[in-house]
């Protein structure tokens, strides 16, 4: 979002930098994120009692392996778990 400050565009998203100066923030700030997303995974979870123990039984597994949830999509019979394996940017 753009707005005026002292009759110079700046950009919200970047500290209400100079437009002019949007894109050195852009790079300084993904210079600082040490990981990145390596691998994602999407883990059904249905809320069927049938089930359930299944889903979770997968969750904790890749909760395990070091997935990180990102989001939680919900879904008519349950909900989509979004997880993400994060390494470290050199790697």
């Amino acid at each position: 979002m753009k707005s005026e400050r002292d009759g110079e565009v700046v950009c919200e998203c970047c500290e209400l930098l100079p437009i002019s100066q949007h894109g050195e923030a852009a790079l300084k700030k993904k210079k600082k994120r040490p990981n990145k997303l390596a691998k994602i995974r999407y883990v059904g979870v249905e809320f069927d009692p049938q089930k359930i123990d299944e889903c979770e039984r997968r969750v904790n597994e890749a909760l395990s392996q070091g997935y990180e949830p990102i989001r939680d999509v919900e879904t008519p019979r349950g909900l989509v778990l979004v997880l993400g394996l994060w390494k470290k940017s050199g790697d």
